[in-house]
């Protein structure tokens, strides 16, 4: 594990930073926990102080979430409670085309798609790519990286039907959806949302969460998850959306020439599935993150086009990625509950 400074006495994984295409990644702050403050605007400039500055009493929500078992979350589960809430949900839209997309939607292929956390672009690409394979008649398994944990507070806002105040206050209970570091984000729980009501629909799609912050070697710990969610579901095309470390398909990178990224253990689980692994790319724009402060922080122009595709640069299995998906410019997607974040970094 690689550690950064520390952060008000919580030292920072350093693999949790996001990594600007073709440069280092920055020192930042993606582990800070925080206390909510209600009906506040989403704001980057307001108050927090950190969670252990103030104990939190079990909720009854809480022990209801943890009540709830199993890693992946079962193909079109469907409870009375959904189905009033989910079909009351208006139509999916239609899918957004993504040039070069259709060549990779193929049983059993996996897709690692390495993100910048933050942007409204990476979770929609990925909405965009299911709702292709499904139009495909394809099933389909997504991996978000949210701890294993995460499955009972997932389960237990689906049984309330989605995005209504009572399944809110199940997200509140929870640390994960209390730190802003862009994997909590509107787009995100909108992705959620939208999968949730997919296996409503009755569609053939399962969702996994892999992460596992608290293991010795977290990468080898996600890619255990993953691998065992290909085991269970070997038909499925599996698409992962991941921080863009995590998905580098070898060893080190240039903070550190031992680093073993999640992608290359994969490889190394899973050598005869056809697996490609692919950075965001953006035309400039803005992120919600926490690189030097967890705030809006602007993007850099990597490619100017703004047309949404998938580019192979690197097949031979040599490069840490073997192309990029570009979303063209991006824009900041904010924290999913409404958060006080002045004094924060």
């Amino acid at each position: 594990m690689n550690v950064t400074k520390p952060h008000h006495g919580r030292q920072v994984d350093s693999s949790e930073c996001p990594e600007l295409p073709g440069k280092l990644p920055p020192p930042c702050l993606s582990g800070i926990h925080i206390l909510l403050g209600k009906n506040r605007a989403s704001s980057p400039s307001t108050t927090v102080r950190t969670a252990r500055s103030v104990a939190r009493q079990p909720t009854p929500v809480l022990a209801l979430a943890l009540l709830i078992m199993g890693t992946v979350f079962a193909v079109g589960c469907a409870h009375n409670s959904l189905a009033e809430n989910y079909s009351e949900r208006p139509a999916h839209q239609a899918c957004e085309r993504i040039e070069g997309l259709s060549a990779h939607l193929r049983q059993g292929k996996i897709l690692l798609l390495g993100e910048m956390h933050g942007t409204a672009e990476a979770p929609r690409f990925v909405r965009d790519t299911i709702c292709a394979a499904l139009a495909a008649d394809l099933s389909v398994t997504i991996a978000l990286e949210m701890p294993v944990a995460e499955k009972a507070t997932l389960e237990a806002y689906k049984r309330l039907g989605g995005p209504s105040e009572a399944a809110r206050e199940i997200l509140r209970a929870s640390e994960f959806w209390q730190t802003p570091d862009g994997r909590s984000s509107q787009a995100v729980l909108s992705l959620i949302d939208e999968i949730f009501q997919w296996q409503e629909e009755g569609k053939s799609i399962a969702l996994v969460l892999f992460d596992d912050p608290a293991a010795e070697k977290r990468d080898l710990a996600m890619a255990d998850h993953i691998a065992k969610a290909s085991d269970e579901l070997p038909e499925n095309l599996l698409i992962v959306l991941t921080g863009n470390l995590h998905n580098r398909m070898t060893r080190g990178i240039g903070f550190d020439e031992n680093y073993e990224p999640m992608g290359f253990f994969l490889r190394q689980q899973l050598p005869e599935r056809t697996m490609i692994s692919l950075n965001l790319s953006f035309a400039g724009g803005e992120a919600w993150n926490c690189m030097a402060e967890c705030k809006i922080n602007p993007l850099p122009v990597v490619n100017e086009s703004l047309k949404r595709e998938i580019i192979l640069t690197d097949q031979s299995g040599k490069s840490a990625y073997h192309g990029v998906f570009h979303v063209g410019k991006a824009t900041a997607s904010l924290p999913a509950l409404e958060i006080d974040t002045e004094g924060l970094n």
